[in-house]
């Protein structure tokens, strides 16, 4: 637990390569390769003349399949790199993925090149016209660097891709990260997000997404999320951390204090958590959970001191900082983010250019 801590005192800034296990596994049965002419580069015709196949053989059949995905997909994503395959944004534009990128920075940019589909080449002269236009919303700046590594969402041994790009997407030289699916044989953009001088964020190599960054002196934020087998996006939780008492009493309803703080001379000093287990809207946006912790001080009767001066947040219940870590761990669960999911290596992206 004081590993937790001391990484959100130092605002939470997750350094969240791709190791991809290929599972290669030739397996037929009844099956035979007829040459139909031999001046004909040996033409293969590959059939099955069983319908009947015991248990063990369709596991092997599968095992197969897989295998040959995996090599498929990495042709289509070497090929966009390559400037040969194109990329769509209709996932990212539709449905739950829409819901959930609609308020980002990524989705204007996005929603400016989404009428069409993309090679790379043509992606980037495309965001470089937007970054770039002296009537945009953007500091002018062309991207002026890529870098590339594949991941494994969901730990299924199918290949995923994830691009940086160093843009004005936030501000001069700050990073935005495409990660692009292969799904039905075309590459969709299926998440997004961006690093900048306030605010961090990284993915691992099995689709683990953390986020973190400062809204001020006495505030961080902190996001947890994951990719899954499925391209999905699933928003596990957000937590905000306030420095002290005084910084949590300016946005949050409070009685009159009994004594000013500063006259109390408290020791340490207390960390106030908030926790929400869905995504804020405009509607909804209240954290869900609260808690609280002193650090600092060796003062025995400290804790009880400062349930006094909490008290004053009276609609606030406050739980214990264990069980609001508790909740953070079962809502990773609850969307498929497992401790070994979450435990994954950092990606460590390659530098190229076209």
């Amino acid at each position: 637990m004081s590993n937790r801590k001391r990484r959100r005192k130092q605002k939470r800034i997750a350094s969240i390569v791709l190791i991809i296990v290929a599972l290669v596994l030739i397996a037929g049965v009844g099956t035979y390769f007829y040459v139909s002419n031999k001046a004909d580069d040996a033409d293969v015709i590959l059939s099955n003349n069983t319908e009947n196949e015991n248990n063990s053989n369709s596991a092997d059949s599968t095992k197969s399949e897989n295998s040959s995905n995996i090599q498929s997909n990495s042709d289509i994503y070497e090929g966009f790199l390559a400037g040969s395959e194109k990329m769509s944004f209709s996932y990212y534009m539709s449905g739950d993925s829409l819901n959930i990128h609609e308020n980002s920075l990524d989705y204007e940019l996005f929603a400016k090149l989404a009428n069409k589909e993309y090679t790379l080449p043509e992606l980037v002269d495309g965001m470089n016209t937007i970054f770039t236009d002296p009537d945009g919303f953007y500091a002018p700046q062309k991207i002026s660097k890529m870098s590339y590594a594949y991941l494994d969402c969901g730990k299924d041994g199918n290949k995923e891709l994830a691009l940086e790009f160093v843009c004005p997407i936030v501000e001069e030289e700050s990073t935005l990260t495409m990660i692009i699916k292969e799904m039905d044989g075309k590459l969709q953009l299926v998440h997004s997000f961006d690093s900048w001088s306030r605010g961090e964020a990284s993915i691992n190599e099995y689709g683990y997404v953390t986020s973190g960054g400062s809204g001020g002196a006495a505030l961080h934020y902190f996001e947890g999320g994951y990719i899954d087998a499925s391209g999905k996006y699933n928003f596990a939780y957000s937590e905000e951390d306030y420095s002290g008492v005084d910084a949590f009493a300016m946005t949050f309803d409070h009685t009159d204090f009994n004594t000013d703080i500063e006259a109390l001379s408290l020791e340490g000093m207390a960390e106030i958590f908030t926790l929400r287990t869905k995504p804020s809207t405009t509607e909804d946006y209240m954290p869900e959970k609260y808690a609280y912790t002193v650090d600092g001080s060796t003062n025995p009767n400290l804790e009880d001191t400062y349930k006094e001066v909490m008290s004053c947040f009276t609609d606030i219940n406050f739980i214990s900082y264990n069980e609001m870590m508790q909740l953070e761990t079962e809502r990773n669960h609850a969307v498929g983010a497992t401790d070994d999911i979450i435990s994954g290596n950092p990606v460590e992206f390659k530098d190229f250019s076209l």
